[in-house]
């Protein structure tokens, strides 16, 4: 299935047309990693939702939990989030290193000291990619709801999410849904496909996180 959604984001979420092996092995691997099976057990949730219309992928959104930096005020990815979470665990003692060892990120938040007041735990809406076929439809609008409703059972109570500032239409749904403006980045950067050399390459963007409660 991964490999599977990698390949409909080359055509759908990338525009890149008739398929390229590197960039799709790329992408699935940023997938695996942020949504795939893992050795051991992971400490943040994840889910890749895929939307079919007569048994074809026709959409894809992903939904994952990360650490919001209250200092730097962004989002951590999953590996900083992960290696954030696990760092503060193994700086305890044995004792609490079992006591915390099955704990929520939210109980992790709220009573180790280097986690206390520097982070909050978020869910983090990703990779909203709907097939041209099946824009105007909903599916967006039913993917996103999808996403509330796994987070709700996180027990997760904000979703944040980036959009470059020239993205009208991305940003025209997220608003219609009731996400709000949250920060902005001028010297932000994302990523593009770079057909030349069949890999992404960072381009300088002005990037917004929208943020709603759920």
């Amino acid at each position: 299935m991964i490999n599977k959604a990698a390949d409909f984001m080359m055509g759908s979420f990338w525009g890149v047309d008739g398929g390229n092996p590197s960039l799709q092995s790329e992408q699935a691997a940023d997938l695996t990693t942020r949504f795939g099976e893992i050795m051991g057990k992971r400490k943040l949730f994840s889910n890749l939702i895929v939307g079919r219309v007569e048994n074809e992928i026709a959409g894809i959104i992903g939904v994952e939990v990360a650490l919001f930096d209250l200092k730097q005020m962004d989002i951590m990815n999953y590996k900083q989030s992960e290696k954030t979470l696990k760092d503060a665990i193994a700086s305890l003692g044995p004792k609490e290193r079992r006591q915390y060892k099955d704990a929520s990120i939210e109980e992790l938040i709220a009573e180790l000291p280097s986690l206390t007041g520097k982070y909050e735990a978020v869910a983090v809406l990703a990779n909203l990619c709907v097939s041209p076929a099946a824009r105007g439809s909903g599916l967006g609008l039913q993917l996103c709801s999808q996403v509330e409703e796994i987070v709700k059972e996180w027990g997760v109570k904000e979703i944040m999410l980036k959009v470059e500032g020239d993205n009208e239409p991305a940003k025209r749904l997220y608003e219609k849904i009731g996400y709000v403006e949250k920060y902005v980045v001028e010297d932000s950067i994302t990523l593009r496909p770079d057909l030349e050399n069949s890999t992404f390459k960072e381009v300088a963007c002005t990037m917004l996180t929208l943020s709603k409660a759920v």
